[in-house]
């Protein structure tokens, strides 16, 4: 392929030099440079761009609890037993009443023969000094032998 291109040959220093093949050459590399050097470009637009694409999560509603948890679990135990586990679409912790809100809660009590009941409901509040629990709204207590 490159056989036509050694047609005029010029010696320099003793070094024997195709003109036609090192400017060729040069053009091949100049092109090869710009190529790379557009994809190049073109990664970095797609990628900035894509990066202003995401979304941005959404502030979290206003609220006086000190915190909130989303997908909110918590398990306590007696010794090295499960005693009962809680767990809430969302949990909202307040430090001064030291209650704890729950959204759509499930738990789980462990019962000494091995059984387990459960309590679902659609809000709950947890007092932290005392683990009382009081379940409102669409309350359903699932045990072996019933289900209130």
């Amino acid at each position: 392929m490159l056989a036509g291109y050694y047609k005029e040959v010029v010696v320099k220093n003793g070094k024997t030099q195709s003109k036609h093949r090192s400017r060729r050459l040069k053009w091949i590399l100049a092109v090869v440079i710009l190529i790379f050097a557009a994809i190049l470009s073109a990664v970095f637009i797609h990628s900035r761009y894509s990066m202003r694409m995401v979304d941005h999560p959404e502030r979290p509603e206003e609220t006086e609890a000190a915190f909130v948890i989303s997908h909110f679990e918590h398990t306590a135990m007696k010794g090295e037993k499960r005693d009962w586990t809680i767990k809430a679409a969302s949990a909202k912790f307040y430090t001064d009443s030291r209650k704890v809100d729950l959204e759509a809660l499930e738990a789980v009590f462990f019962l000494e023969n091995g059984e387990e009941t459960r309590v679902t409901a659609d809000h709950g509040e947890m007092d932290m000094a005392t683990k009382n629990i009081r379940a409102r709204g669409n309350v359903v207590v699932h045990h072996p032998q019933y289900r209130l």
